[in-house]
């Protein structure tokens, strides 16, 4: 065989990482458009783990020219005395997405994003591991709020705290997680009876795309914290070799 027609038959190479003492695991996981998926996990030891987002490869595809790999990222969170620490993640705009992480005993959660703008489709998250790491998914449906209760501790020690408005129980933090070109906006409503409605206008989006929101028909968020509660959007680029910008006025 030629190297012509070996490229020809196989247009991806993934060289494996092996080791006779670990052990794969892995959970299918599918998520509807401006979502995201999420599973949580325990590792009874510490233990070097690779965690891999693996997209249905294009051949499954060929009668559909819609399907084209996503922009994809994971992020991994370490519960640590009851409260979720960002602890890792990654991004790939390829099939694969494979992170590296020295896994200390304990209970984790994952969130898988991946950004289809139409049709979804299937994708693999998987675990290799000493560790024998098994998967529970999380419905997002009963959660629709947990990505910013996981978020909260690591942006309440990244950034500081804004009130965007004269109601002081309204709360704002940003921050950038620059490994995953990912933008967080976390919103809290302190107060313990009032329900806040936020009303913005998308004025400017740049190589940006809103990750789990979806805008009106008339480009605008309708976002509804009730008390003591908080969410999260988040915004990623399209281009990861681009830089990103999105911005939005109050209604």
């Amino acid at each position: 065989m030629t190297l012509q027609e070996f490229f020809s038959i196989y247009s991806h190479i993934h060289v494996c990482h092996y080791n006779e003492s670990f052990l794969y695991n892995h959970i299918t996981m599918r998520h509807v458009p401006q979502a995201y998926s999420i599973a949580k996990f325990s590792s009874q030891m510490m233990s070097d783990c690779f965690f891999e987002i693996v997209q249905i490869d294009h051949r499954f595809y060929r009668g559909d020219p819609r399907y084209q790999y996503s922009p994809s990222r994971f992020l991994i969170f370490r519960i640590i005395d009851g409260q979720p620490y960002y602890v890792g993640g990654n991004i790939s705009t390829s099939k694969y997405n494979t992170l590296k992480m020295n896994l200390p005993e304990g209970n984790y959660y994952v969130v898988g994003i991946l950004d289809w703008k139409g049709e979804v489709y299937d994708f693999n998250f998987s675990a290799y591991s000493e560790s024998d790491i098994h998967f529970e998914r999380i419905h997002y449906k009963d959660n629709p709020d947990i990505i910013s209760q996981l978020l909260k501790s690591y942006i309440e020690d990244q950034s500081s705290a804004k009130t965007p408005s004269k109601n002081k129980d309204f709360v704002k933090y940003e921050q950038t997680i620059d490994e995953l070109e990912l933008k967080v906006e976390l919103f809290m409503n302190n107060s313990n009876t009032k329900t806040l409605n936020l009303k913005k206008k998308i004025m400017k989006s740049e190589n940006a795309s809103l990750l789990n929101v979806v805008p009106t028909e008339r480009n605008e968020l309708q976002i509804k914290i009730y008390p003591q509660s908080s969410t999260a959007i988040l915004i990623g680029s399209l281009n990861i070799s681009k830089p990103f910008r999105y911005h939005y006025e109050d209604k």
